[in-house]
């Protein structure tokens, strides 16, 4: 036993390795299906492949994946003679169906324990028998709608399988489909099935509920049986049969509704459902005897419309369902319980909205009734002549028939509650009967309203309808509701009027106006409604004073050189007052500019104010510079000129207004005397000098609408001490605070971008100054002669310092930069050595290889303060070299599939194009791949690469494999080489081959035969390599040999060529009979045989038949037999040993031949072997026959034959036979045995390549007629040397 498990493992070892052979014979090459091969996409390895007759290819792979792919309907298994390719199969846990298989057959998955999940594509429209039996790890499966059977026992002991939704294109579910699914807990059967088949859900032991569809006829016998958690099913109208044993043993069963419908139903269908209430449509034909089930448990219901009644063994009627209940009457169309004194008593459930005429009429055994709050109506003589003591009318009911309780005779009370809005008089002759439910008041006392909240009216509500009195009458017959809006009293305001009263110069009037004395607020109006009234604001009802606005100056001067402006008296005639004497004015185009005796200039008007210049063109301000002490413009001027103030000296205050949006060149240059200033946000630019040399500025803020400081604006402001620069400054100019001796800090906001020339010179009492990071040039000598300041940081978003920025700082100690600074110390001239840099902090990266999955780097180092990368750990900012991190990176490799599958193509025959990219497995990560042929390598002539493309026609064949090697470069520079083995077959020649000449007769001489090559055949020679010398009468069929002239590229071919000859001899016919015991017949025929070998043998042959008739006649024949019946054989060459074997083999085949044949051979040993060989044909002939083969063996054959006939012939016949015999173990007919020959075999019987005759008769290895392991184990033996020769002979099987 070891040594054959020794065996069996090299065998498939050897059958593994050999898979990877680069050579095969050119005649077989392009017939090989190759399965063993890597994927350039990196799919699981494939752990088979097959293809089934009906031309589906199942594949498994190594991950437990099962892949069905193809066209049409699979074909159906069985569980016995002829499994599915995975039945019973452990290793199978998925499967994907692909799209285009139209069925899956019976048993296809049988018992695949382990599946968990199934892909089924839309192209499937049906599931065949026990499809899915015992896939018992299977726990869901969604059924696509293209599927409209789910055949018998289709998924029967899927144990683990949860839940499953049938699509609405199944119209069926066949018998046990869904049995013995243990924990099947839900299951949606669509409105398309017609029928429930025989024990579809038997023993479904978890399955708690089910709805059975309108569409359903038809329920099965056994089909729910065993459910024994199903606690109710409803059997829709549409079902008429239910069979036997249907929901057997359902003991959690409490309730099942069968309709009128149902007719017929199976014995048992409710055996040992002991909970069980059924209820029956009235009108069905069914009896408790035909159910099974006592009488007690029978319900009688009745389907009027949408509502349902169900009379219980109690009498109690339930009526459910929703909407209205449709109306009766006493004749022709009676109510279902009309006069039923089985009804005691009735609920009807919520949502049922009316009680229809004369629904309870006659029930004389009523005595109580149930009315939800759905319903709003009752009509007439719904209860008439009922024995209803008492009734509650829900509030709900709106409507009711003066008749509903007609004849009621014991009816004492009808109940009301105060929210019902029926009336007494709404009951007719039973109005007597109506008694209310009192109201249960709750006071709420009277309030006063106020200007913002209303008040009320003291009134009552009742707890129980929510309505509202005035009053404490709780009688609903007697009390007035009223609404809830009439007991408010709604707010107001309590106003007291002020009188209108005018203004005058000095003094505000007011209009008329009022004030509320709860509130306080004002009013225009006397609308003390709280709602409407409308506030102001106590401002809104002023009257400015006039303040003498209709002044003007009388007498005036006309302006001369001495006087400038025009001189008057300002005089107001509203109070009739000389305001002003010596009053001066200008008319400055828009704006009037007036100068008060107090030294107070005025400038009025809209637009902007016009520019001057301190030469030729002087401001009136300049024209009275020693006059003007304070400058009040107002609003509507825009603008302030250039020089509009220039050296007033005396100028100590100045007012701007919002409308002002700019400030002009030297507009306050050399004002002396001006202290501060206020810059109203309006303004967006100080001008160039606007205060330069304003000496006794001491501060200043500029709003945040400014973007930019002009050069020299605040220049030799010496005792300025403070400024504030807003956030939206963006540039300062240069010399903007030159000469700011005064200044001893400054805060530059973040939005500043650049400091100009000179910007800070001369700031001598300067000690720190912050520079922020946004800042990206500082001009020369920007902070020139800053005597005080010590020490100062540049930003790393300086890029360029101008020459001498900090010159003749001579306490400046120390300029720092930080390791990010793009800044040199050569950038800061004299100042180079007050340079120091931070040092870089460095955190070291390892260095990594790069993988196929991602790049690797070098080691590297990154500074976390300015983010570069260096090669080294030098951490001195001078001398580091920084890098791009692109120069740290090792780019990931390209991945090439490491197994390939060799290149297989024909002369002359274009072969399949293949893109060469689809061997790079990790694109994604290299990006986009280039590939050209490796230096030194050459394509196979006629092939050529186009991009990555390989296409073309092979201008050569190869004996053996072509290495071709191809380079691949990656889009992140990668690359790798790849060889690629290109197998170039010969290809297969046109031959067409006829015998010259019309008329041939019996005896021509074949040696005479020509034969013709057609014009379309490949160039060549063609000749007959029969050694039959001469033509016998009928069809003679000689062997020819065509050789190609291109040998190199085209194949050696042999064919056959038939040339019938006419007959000139006469046939004679002897008969005899010979009988022996129960032989039909009895011949006798003795063969001669002539060989070339240098011995002969004589051996005996013994061949049992049992024939029904045999005939003897002449023939002239010629055959191709298959196989040749097991004879004795003596065969002479150089043997090195002789060996006597006994072999017995059993073959069927259609006609038993004994033959006299001529044969020449080259055997390398000689054996005698005597054989038995037992046959049942239906006919057997004997014959004298010549043959003309040219076997490996030599033989001579004498024939006994015993039959058992019922007619004796004996005939003489000529046969001409072509008979091959078996080179055994050459499987792939290339002349010699070894481990290609097994790889063929072993794919042969994996169905994935076809056999010739020859191959079948070389492969059978045990002559026994048929392929199997026995020939694949005999044929590794000899190949490994286990065994000495084949076929296996009698004593060694």
């Amino acid at each position: 036993m070891k040594q054959w498990k020794r065996l069996a493992a090299l065998s498939s070892a050897i059958v593994m390795a050999a898979a990877t052979l680069t050579y095969f014979p050119s005649d077989t090459l392009q017939n090989i299906r190759w399965e063993i091969s890597a994927s350039a996409d990196g799919t699981s390895a494939v752990t088979w492949t097959k293809t089934e007759s009906d031309g589906l290819t199942w594949t498994l792979y190594e991950d437990g994946t099962l892949t069905i792919s193809g066209t049409g309907a699979m074909k159906d298994y069985n569980s016995s003679d002829n499994p599915s390719p995975v039945c019973n199969n452990s290793k199978v846990k998925k499967i994907v169906i692909e799209d285009g298989v139209t069925s899956i057959g019976n048993y296809a998955f049988e018992s695949c324990w382990n599946l968990t999940s199934i892909t089924i594509p839309d192209s499937v429209t049906s599931i065949g028998k026990s499809a899915f039996h015992a896939c018992s790890s299977l726990s869901s499966i969604t059924i696509p709608d293209s599927v409209t059977s789910i055949e018998n026992y289709a998924f029967r002991a899927c144990s683990s399988l949860t839940s499953i939704t049938i699509p609405d294109s199944v119209t069926s579910i066949g018998n046990g489909a869904f049995e013995r699914c243990f924990s099947l807990t839900s299951i949606t059967i669509p409105d398309s099935v017609t029928s429930i088949g025989k024990y579809a859900f038997s023993d479904c032991e978890r399955l708690t509920n089910i709805t059975i569809p309108d569409s359903v006829t038809s329920i099965g016998a056994y089909a729910f049986q065993y459910c024994s958690r199903l606690t109710n099913i409803t059997i829709p109208d549409s079902v008429t049969s239910i069979g036997e044993w249907a929901f057997r043993d359902c003991s959690s069963l409490t309730s099942i509704t069968i309709p009128k419908s149902v007719t017929s139903i199976g014995n048992d269908a409710f055996y040992g459902c002991n909970n069980l209430t059924v209820y029956l449509e009235s009108g069905s034909t069914l009896t408790s005897n035909d159910l099974g089930v006592d009488e007690s448990k029978i319900v009688s219901y009745w389907n009027e419309d949408n509502l349902t009644w169900m009379l219980g063994e109690d009498g109690t009627l339930t009526i459910s369902g929703t909407g209205a209940m449709k109306d009766y009457d006493i004749y022709g169309n009676r109510s279902p319980v009309y006069s039923n004194l089985k009804v005691k008593k009735i609920v009807i459930e919520d949502g049922v909205t009316s009680i229809g005429n004369s629904a309870f009429s006659n029930c004389r055994s009523l005595t109580s009734i149930t009315i939800p709050n759905s319903v709003t109506s009752i009509e007439d003589y719904a209860f008439e002549n009922c024995s209803l003591t008492n009734i509650t009318i829900p509030d709900s009911v709106t409507s009711i028939g003066t008749s509903a309780f007609d004849s009621c005779s014991s009816l004492k009370t009808i109940s009301l509650s105060c929210k019902s809005s029926l009336k007494k008089s709404d009951f007719g002759e039973q109005a007597d009967l109506v008694s209310y439910i009192s109201h249960t008041l709750k006071k709420t006392a009277a309030k006063d309203a106020t200007c913002s909240e209303d008040g009320n009216k003291e009134y009552w509500t009742c707890e129980h309808c929510g309505k509202y009195f005035l009053s404490d009458d709780a009688n609903p017959e007697t009390a007035k509701a009223v609404e809830q809006s009439e007991t408010v009293i709604p707010a107001s305001h309590k106003l007291t009027k002020v009188d209108a009263k005018d203004a005058t110069c000095f003094e505000s009037g007011n209009k008329e106006y009022w004030t509320c004395e709860h509130c306080g607020k004002y009013f225009l109006s006397d609308d003390s409604n709280s709602e409407t009234a409308k506030a102001v604001e106590l401002s809104e009802t002023v009257i400015p004073a006039l303040n003498h606005k209709n002044a003007y100056i009388r007498n005036a001067s006309e302006p001369n050189g001495t006087k400038p402006g025009y001189t008057g008296d300002r005089y107001c005639p509203d109070c009739d007052t000389v305001l002003e004497k010596g009053y001066t004015y200008w008319n400055e185009g828009n704006l009037t500019w007036t100068l008060d005796a107090d030294g107070t200039l005025n400038i009025s008007g809209t637009g902007a104010m016009k520019d001057y210049n301190a030469v030729g063109n002087l401001s009136p301000a300049t024209q009275k510079k020693d006059s003007v002490k304070k400058v009040v413009i107002e609003k509507g001027v825009t603008s302030i000129g250039n020089d509009a103030f220039h050296n007033c000296n005396s100028l100590t205050s100045i007012t701007i207004p919002d409308s002002v949006t700019s400030i002009g060149s030297f507009a306050f240059d050399s004002c002396s005397s001006l202290t501060n200033i206020t810059i109203p946000d309006s303004v967006i630019g100080i001008g160039s000098s606007a205060f330069c040399d304003c000496s006794s500025l001491t501060s200043i803020v500029i709003p945040n609408s400014v973007t930019s400081i002009g050069s020299y604006a605040f220049d030799d402001c010496k005792n300025l001490t403070s400024i504030t620069i807003p956030d939206s400054v963006t540039s300062i100019g240069n010399k903007a605070f030159s000469g700011c001796r005064s200044l001893t800090s400054i805060t530059i906001p973040d939005s500043v971008t650049s400091i100009g020339s000179s910007a800070f010179s001369e700031c001598r009492s300067l000690t720190s100054i912050t520079i922020p990071d946004n800042v990206t040039s500082i001009g020369y000598f920007a902070f020139f002669n800053c005597s005080s300041l010590t020490s100062i940081t540049i930003p790393d978003s300086v890029t360029s310092i101008g020459e001498a920025a900090f010159s003749d700082c001579t306490n400046l100690k120390t300029i720092s930069l930080s390791c990010k600074s793009s800044l040199k110390k050569s950038d800061f001239g004299e100042q180079a050595n007050l340079v120091s840099y931070t040092s870089h902090t460095l955190k070291k990266t390892e260095a990594k290889a790069a993988t196929y999955a991602e790049n690797g780097n070098k080691a590297y180092w990154t500074c976390e303060h300015c983010g570069k990368y260096f090669l080294s750990d030098d951490t001195n900012p001078e001398t580091a070299t920084a890098v791009e991190l692109s120069e740290t990176v090792i780019p990931a490799l390209v991945q090439i599939a490491t197994t390939t599958t060799p290149i297989k193509c024909v002369y002359g025959q274009d072969m399949s194009k293949i893109d060469l990219r689809d061997y790079v497995k990790n694109t994604d990560v290299v990006g986009e791949v280039t590939v050209k042929v490796a230096t030194g390598s050459t394509l196979p002539d006629g092939i050529k690469l186009d991009g990555s493309k390989l296409s073309g026609k092979p201008a050569k064949a190869y004996e053996d494999s072509k290495e071709v090697t191809f380079t691949f470069t990656a889009e992140n520079g990668s690359t790798e080489n790849l060889t690629l083995l290109f197998l170039v077959a010969k290809a297969e020649p046109t031959v067409e081959v006829a015998v010259s000449g019309d008329s041939h007769t019996e005896g021509d001489l074949v040696s005479e035969l020509k034969l013709i090559l057609s014009e379309n055949s490949t160039k060549g020679v063609v000749e007959l390599v029969s050694e039959i010398k001469a033509l016998v009468a009928g069809k003679n069929t000689f062997t020819w040999k065509f050789t190609p002239e291109d040998e190199n590229n085209y194949n050696m071919v042999t064919g056959t060529v038939v040339v019938n000859a006419k007959t000139t001899t006469t046939t004679t016919t002897t008969t005899k009979a010979t009988t022996t015991t129960k032989p039909n017949k009895t011949t006798t025929t003795k063969a001669t045989t002539t060989t070339k070998p240098s011995k002969t043998t004589t051996t005996n042959a013994t061949t049992t038949t049992k024939p029904s008739k045999t005939t003897t006649t002449k023939v002239t024949t010629t055959t191709k037999p298959s196989k040749t019946t097991t004879t004795k054989v003596t065969t002479t060459t150089k043997p090195s040993k002789t060996t006597t074997t006994k072999v017995t083999t059993t073959t069927k085949p259609n006609k038993t031949t004994t033959t006299k044949a001529t044969t020449t051979t080259k055997p390398s040993k000689t054996t005698t072997t005597k054989a038995t060989t037992t046959t049942k044909p239906s006919k057997t002939t004997t014959t004298n026959a010549t043959t003309t083969t040219k076997p490996s063996k030599t033989t001579t054959t004498k024939v006994t034959t015993t039959t058992k006939p019922s007619k004796a012939t004996t005939t003489k016949v000529t046969t001409t036979t072509t008979t091959a015999i078996p080179s055994y173990g050459d499987v792939n007919l290339d002349g010699k045995v070894d481990i290609v020959d097994a790889i063929f075999l072993n794919k042969y019987l994996a169905t994935l390549i076809q056999f010739s005759d020859a191959q079948v008769a070389n492969a059978d290895c045990y002559q026994d007629g048929v392929l199997n392991d026995q020939d694949t184990t005999a044929l590794m033996q000899f190949i490994i040397l286990l065994i000495d020769d084949l076929p296996v002979q009698p004593t060694e099987k």
